[in-house]
């Protein structure tokens, strides 16, 4: 399977939110929570911080819905276009999640390659 990562605004495609504001279904599984989007915006949390967080946060998530995670890797498609409202190529939650995301598959036997931003 393929993911692919866009900025929500820019990209027309149909796409996973998974943002903490608009996210909705499997989405939220992905999205971060309040306390560290703000943190980020307000230079108050560091990037290193948010990633543990976030990474906390995906293992719980993960521990109590397996099966919403295998879900995600698995869509009829064969594709995940996962979207939010950072800038491309910025610090941002959807990298990461590709990264946990790929660790998952590589566990359950998943191949899942990242595909890379998309634009439009």
């Amino acid at each position: 399977m393929i993911i692919t990562t866009g900025q929500i605004n820019p990209i027309s495609q149909p796409y996973l939110d998974i943002t903490v504001k608009s996210g909705q279904g499997l989405g939220r599984l992905l999205a971060p929570n309040w306390e560290m989007v703000m943190g980020i915006k307000r230079q108050t949390l560091s990037q290193d911080s948010y990633t543990d967080r976030y990474l906390d946060l995906l293992r719980t998530r993960y521990r109590s819905n397996k099966a919403g995670f295998i879900q995600l890797l698995t869509p009829d498609s064969g594709e995940l276009l996962m979207g939010c409202f950072c800038v491309p190529h910025t610090f941002c939650h959807r990298y990461i999640a590709v990264e946990v995301l790929q660790k998952i598959g590589r566990a359950h036997g998943i191949t899942v390659e990242y595909g890379g931003e998309k634009t439009r």
